[in-house]
């Protein structure tokens, strides 16, 4: 089913999923065209914190699919080099609380933690090492694929897709772009959340989506190289759990608060809601003396893309000669990334995957009313 010589495979979508999916098929000699509103990594794939777990799904039916991901990044990165930030990195959990539910609490002694996590914690674990976590700067992974794509005779266009063209058999045979009719008997999918807009014309699942918020900090030295997922308890007793990376570039990427509001028309409209930077910046401050001396570079939000079952959406749409779609990925697009790209240009171009059984996450399992 693959896109014949002189059309590309046209993929809707310029996040980590579309560049993934571009770079494998541009490997296979097969042109895309990346079509996007937003420049590339806009919205949840330039904003995301970049963690990857090689384990942490393994109860699920993403076990098989994250576990080669995970590999798949370590190859990448010995393609790539240093591009993107690529590390791996230990994994750790802590409990905290807001200062004024401190002072009922004894103070644990804990000797898991670095010393730069100085503030109050009242229990810690270790949740990974360097054999089963590790991290990447998401926008510049999703770059990198993309211009290696581009780089192989792939191309990416900033333009609105206002419709695809179907024939009388009701295969795919064009898609608008703007103004513009692009011939393509391919077409992909991959807008994430804004995948949702594609129902209009074809029968795919309904994507939701959920907000998140997160920060960037600038410590006065760098931090080491330890993720931390904290279980905080606010002063009103309600429940949050941030997460704090710090990346190899010295900068610390903290992200919490979510929330569930209507998706904006464009990844560039998304806004953080108001005052969510500052909290994030105070709860990293009560954590640790040397976040609360950084400079807060940037306070941003993103919309992860969710399916009806929780599970990545990943396949042929079913009855539509020449579509597909790949989205869904929650919040673990960044890692399951490669080895989705993979799978659907293996899909594609051989008219079935190979490197992972992909039915689990097929499209035809939903029934769109």
């Amino acid at each position: 089913a693959s896109s014949s010589s002189s059309s590309p495979v046209v993929i809707c979508g310029a996040g980590v999923i579309g560049a993934s999916i571009a770079y494998h098929l541009a490997l296979r000699g097969v042109h895309c065209l990346v079509v996007d509103r937003c420049p590339p990594a806009t919205g949840a794939s330039g904003k995301a914190g970049g963690f990857l777990a090689k384990d942490w799904c393994d109860t699920s039916a993403l076990k098989h699919l994250a576990r080669k991901s995970f590999d798949l990044h370590q190859e990448l990165a010995a393609i790539f080099g240093e591009e993107y930030g690529y590390r791996r990195l230990d994994t750790l959990s802590l409990a905290s609380a807001a200062p004024e539910l401190q002072r009922r609490a004894k103070k644990a002694k804990l000797t898991s933690l670095p010393e730069w996590l100085d503030g109050y914690a009242s229990a810690s674990s270790v949740m990974g090492s360097i054999d089963t976590t590790a991290q990447v700067h998401p926008e510049l992974f999703t770059k990198t694929l993309l211009n290696a794509a581009i780089d192989n005779g792939s191309s990416f266009r900033q333009g609105e897709v206002k419709n695809i063209v179907r024939s009388s058999t009701g295969a795919i045979t064009g898609v608008v772009v703007d103004d513009d009719v692009i011939p393509t008997n391919t077409l992909v999918i991959a807008m994430g959340p804004w995948s949702a807009l594609a129902a209009e014309w074809l029968p795919i699942p309904k994507v939701t989506t959920i907000k998140a918020h997160s920060i960037v900090l600038v410590p006065p030295q760098p931090v080491t190289p330890h993720a931390i997922f904290v279980d905080y308890q606010m002063a009103n007793h309600e429940r949050i759990d941030p997460e704090i990376y710090p990346r190899p570039d010295g900068t610390v990427y903290v992200c919490g608060f979510t929330e569930t509001v209507s998706l904006p028309a464009r990844a560039l409209d998304v806004l953080p809601s108001e005052g969510t930077g500052q909290r994030l910046s105070t709860i990293a401050g009560e954590l640790s003396s040397t976040l609360r001396s950084s400079e807060l570079r940037s306070t941003q939000a993103c919309f992860l893309p969710l399916s009806p079952d929780d599970l990545p959406i990943i396949g042929a749409v079913p009855d539509v000669q020449g579509a597909y779609i790949a989205t869904g990925h929650s919040c673990w697009g960044i890692l399951n990334a490669p080895v989705t790209g993979l799978a659907m240009a293996e899909l594609i171009v051989d008219g079935k995957a190979s490197t992972v059984d992909l039915s689990p996450f097929d499209p035809k399992r939903f029934t769109v009313s």
